[in-house]
């Protein structure tokens, strides 16, 4: 399994500067802090063992005393099985596949990233659903520019001189140099949300967003269902049958039964993902049920995890 696996936002990525600004300007409720303060989670995502008899029985079991939520397409299997979900949550940035998998259930309550794409809004605000908005980490920010004048200090430094500077350019002409700045996640959140800036960080997918959101809500006890983060046989996907997706990826990664004596299937997403819940599991924060990388990688120690994939 590859390891050192680092990620961050490449420069040819697609702005989500629109996306942030469309989600401002809706005026929407907003995920709050504490609400949910002392009560039990249920996250249920799309992974193979959402269908798995022994999973299903412990996922009805706890949906008695757990306020659940369905991701996606888990959505109608779960009200299939006699659970009602409250909760869904949405990160991903695309358009018509984010909202061709996402149901309309006006009985669910659905906690979207404000970088989400405005088609998904639209698809469940016109649906009749209720809609809250949360900060996802993506990295986006934005470059402006200041008047100015950039020096050198002397110290290795660079600093900015504020305040209006004429320079005469050879042709006679006047000019007001311009110095380039950069506004930051926080700072873009800070300006467009009347100061709301919490961000939900871990991971790379929308399971672990989800566990993010649901501790911020207050829930003391989180259990995840359906959460793989990988696969056991070649050219097989983390995805169950619920979701329609190719059966192989080329960026596919396994770890030649290094984890636990049986051969796991991955992709960097997931595998830093799993990372992460994993180390939440150690750390009592969060529980997972059936066959999950994460929850393999949790019986191994902090320096095999340390190893096997770091976060940047």
């Amino acid at each position: 399994m590859t390891t050192k696996i680092s990620f961050e936002r490449p420069p040819d990525a697609q702005s989500l500067l629109p996306h942030l600004k469309s989600s401002a300007a809706r005026n929407l409720g907003v995920v709050k802090k504490d609400c949910h303060a002392g009560e039990k989670a249920l996250i249920c995502s799309t992974g193979s063992t959402i269908k798995n008899k022994t999973v299903m029985r412990q996922v009805k079991n706890l949906s008695k005393d757990h306020v659940v939520f369905a991701l996606k397409e888990t959505i109608p299997y779960l009200k299939s099985k006699g659970i009602a979900p409250t909760y869904s949550v949405a990160m991903d940035p695309g358009g018509p596949r984010q909202v061709t998998r996402t149901p309309i259930d006006p009985d669910v309550v659905y906690c979207l990233a404000s970088s989400c794409h405005p088609d998904l809004y639209d698809h469940l605000i016109d649906g009749g659903c209720e809609v809250r908005v949360f900060h996802s980490a993506c990295g986006e920010s934005e470059q402006y520019y200041e008047k100015g004048i950039l020096v050198d200090t002397g110290f290795g430094q660079n600093a900015v001189v504020e305040g209006m500077f004429e320079l005469e350019s050879m042709d006679g002409g006047k000019l007001c140099p311009l110095v380039p700045m950069i506004k930051s996640e926080i700072e873009l959140y800070e300006e467009l949300f009347d100061g709301y800036n919490a961000v939900m960080c871990g991971g790379f997918t929308v399971t672990n967003r989800a566990l993010a959101v649901a501790k911020y809500m207050g829930f003391d006890e989180v259990v995840m269902a359906g959460t793989d983060f990988g696969w056991r046989k070649k050219g097989g996907s983390h995805y169950s049958d619920l979701v329609r997706v190719a059966t192989h990826d080329d960026q596919y990664m396994t770890d030649s039964c290094a984890v636990d004596g049986r051969e796991w299937f991955t992709k960097p997403d997931q595998l830093a993902s799993a990372v992460d819940v994993a180390k939440k599991i150690r750390a009592d924060e969060v529980t997972v049920l059936g066959d999950s990388l994460a929850a393999a990688l949790a019986k191994k120690d902090e320096g095999f995890l340390d190893e096997i994939c770091r976060m940047a």
